[in-house]
């Protein structure tokens, strides 16, 4: 019987011991092939948000230039009904403002045929350019209406 008591709390004690201890999860073996199917699916998904942005910026920078168009035409307006030296200054700053759209109308050209990072460094350049372009409108009205006073 004494054989049969210390099996029995043998057994007992292991059965505990066991039960007690988390069974750590065996993770599953990655592949080569996984990863390159992980990895290129990342690249799509990166190529894709990129032209993404690409295209908003794009859109955003054409309706930005259509807006520019339309305030220049109306400045053309503006400058028939003026007189003088402020027609003359206001027909120069209109010339300007040409030319720099001509020059941002060739880079928004440019920027929707590049690809990848170049659109990336080219953003850049054309949204100073925008911003120029922008000034150069606002410091022309501004002038115009401080000769109409």
């Amino acid at each position: 019987m004494n054989r049969l008591t210390i099996t029995i709390l043998a057994a007992t004690s292991l059965a505990i011991i066991g039960c007690g201890k988390e069974e750590t999860p065996v993770k599953p073996e990655v592949t080569a092939e996984e990863v390159q199917k992980e990895v290129k699916e990342a690249a799509s998904a990166a190529a894709q948000y990129a032209q993404q942005s690409k295209d908003e910026f794009v859109k955003s920078a054409e309706m930005k230039m259509e807006d520019l168009k339309a305030k220049t035409a109306q400045l053309k307006k503006d400058a028939q009904a003026a007189s003088g030296e402020a027609r003359v200054n206001l027909e120069r700053q209109i010339q300007t403002l040409e030319e720099k759209s001509e020059s941002i109308q060739a880079k928004l050209a440019e920027l929707k045929t590049s690809s990848g990072e170049a659109w990336q460094d080219m953003k850049q350049g054309f949204g100073d350019a925008m911003t120029e372009l922008e000034r150069s409108y606002d410091n022309a009205i501004s002038e115009f209406k401080d000769k109409q006073k």
